[in-house]
This record gives C-alpha cells, sequence and structure tokens, in this order.
C-alpha cells in the first residue's frame, strides 16, 4: 500500500492510537484481539483460540501513550522526518515501515514502529522535543491540536521510546476504536 492510500484511510476513519513497548512480537501481537487495546485485560476469544483465565491473569500489562491524533503512518513519519533530519520519503521507504504484526477479529490492527522513530525519540532531549512540536503542528493531520497536547504527548512518547531501548523491547501502535467510543 503506498502512502497516498494510507493517509485516505486514515483521514476518513474514525481511529485511536495507543503506542505501547513489547519485547516481542508475539505479546504485541497478542493485543490485537483486546477490546480497547493494550492497556485493556486480554481478551477471551472464541472456538480453538480460547484462552484460559489463569493465562489472561499472566498476559503481560503495557505502559501505553495514547495519541489518538499521532497515527502510525504519515504523522509519525513526519515526526520521524523533523526528529532525524532525513526526508519524509526515505522514512517511509525503509523496509520496515509501517508493518502489520497483527489483526484481531475486530479489526483492531497492531502495527510495528520503526527503529529510526524509536531511536529520534529516545535520543531527543526535552528541549529539543518541545521545539520540535511547534512545526509539526503546522503539519495538514494535526492543524488545530494545540501546541502543548503535542508536546506533552511527545514527552511520553520518548519516555516509551527510552524504556523500550533500555528493555530492548519494540515500539508498536495499536489501531481500532474503543468500545465505548
Amino acid at each position: 500500500m503506498t502512502d497516498g492510500p494510507r493517509r485516505a484511510i486514515l483521514r476518513t476513519m474514525s481511529v485511536d492510537y495507543q503506542y505501547f513497548g513489547a519485547a516481542s512480537v508475539k505479546a504485541a501481537a497478542e493485543v490485537a484481539h483486546r477490546t480497547d487495546g493494550p492497556g485493556s485485560p486480554p481478551a477471551k476469544r472464541k472456538g480453538k483460540k480460547k484462552v484460559s483465565k489463569k493465562d489472561r491473569e499472566a498476559a503481560p500489562r503495557f505502559t501505553v501513550v495514547d495519541a489518538p491524533m499521532i497515527d502510525p503512518y504519515v504523522v509519525a513519519g513526519t515526526l520521524t522526518s523533523l526528529l532525524t533530519g532525513r526526508s519524509y520519503e526515505d522514512i517511509v521507504d525503509d523496509l520496515d515501515w509501517g508493518d502489520v504484526v497483527a489483526e484481531g477479529p475486530a479489526g483492531h490492527l497492531v502495527i510495528a514502529t520503526t527503529d529510526a522513530f524509536v531511536k529520534a525519540l529516545a535520543a531527543s532531549d526535552d528541549s529539543a522535543l518541545t521545539a520540535i512540536a511547534e512545526p509539526w503542528s503546522h503539519t495538514e493531520e494535526l492543524e488545530g491540536i494545540a501546541v502543548e497536547r503535542l508536546t506533552a504527548t511527545l514527552h511520553e512518547l520518548a519516555a516509551l521510546a527510552r524504556a523500550a531501548r533500555v528493555e530492548k523491547a519494540r515500539i508498536y501502535c495499536w489501531v481500532g476504536s474503543r468500545t465505548g467510543s
């Protein structure tokens, strides 16, 4: 899928984006089955793929950054470009850009972010993040969102990225809509 169709799909859907760190693709993929994202309890599931109560209780818990304005393709790509100085086109041409690692039965997706995204966020200090929020807020996709809100979200994402680097984990994005929405 090229960037054009992704942009069209993401702009016409009312979706929720939640970023979380996971130590493995398997742990991240399980989140696609969760009703309200990585912060909600694991799903019971039906049929052959039932998950026991014991396994649900033992399932990993995730630190979550709720970022409803930051889609893992266009907006995250623009952010990565601003943080690294690389062109947006170069960013989205990365082989690991926007890999869908799982799709749940309700259509929820788990998308892997790139190493460039995680490294750039983890390496940025607070003043750099605050400075990036202003030009980032002028992009078409973020029009109308307060710079202060973007700054706060950037700081949360950077903290998540730093923790992921320490834990040798990767950051993923859960894409869906909450049942209460």
